[in-house]
């Protein structure tokens, strides 16, 4: 979780900045498409989302429900506020959103990917004579 949290917005914020120049679309003279901003509070709700899911006692439905509503709205509130304040196109912060969206699940993927080693001693129970012994 602590990889997760510090690549998953990083990340998100450098696809944002490599993704401007690609798309070329500029607002008031800007470089607007996808919004970092709108990338940057997702990401970071995102990464959350992913904990709660993750840590969760009670039925997975209901924290990944908490999970996503919380991701929706703080995009949509960063959103509405680059909007209302004439910053930019909605679709430039619909693209934020599903640039750190997209970019923070790839990497909770790679990283539950790469195997995990354990220190001796732990997971399987220590083999004696007797568990040695096939019936």
């Amino acid at each position: 979780m602590a990889a997760l949290a510090l690549l998953g917005p990083g990340a998100a914020g450098a696809a944002t900045v490599l993704l401007k120049p690609l798309v070329g679309r500029t607002f008031m003279g800007d470089l607007a498409f996808p919004s970092g901003h709108t990338a940057g509070i997702t990401a970071v709700s995102t990464v959350v989302a992913v904990m709660v899911v993750g840590l969760a006692r009670s039925p997975l439905r209901t924290a990944a429900a908490v999970a996503v509503t919380g991701v929706l709205l703080s995009g949509m509130l960063m959103a509405f506020s680059l909007l209302s304040h004439g910053l930019h196109y909605p679709t430039d912060t619909v693209g934020g959103f599903a640039t750190a969206v997209v970019v923070v699940l790839t990497i909770a993927l790679l990283i539950d990917a790469v195997p995990r080693s354990r220190p001796r001693g732990a997971g399987a129970p220590a083999r004696t004579a007797d568990t040695m012994i096939s019936p």
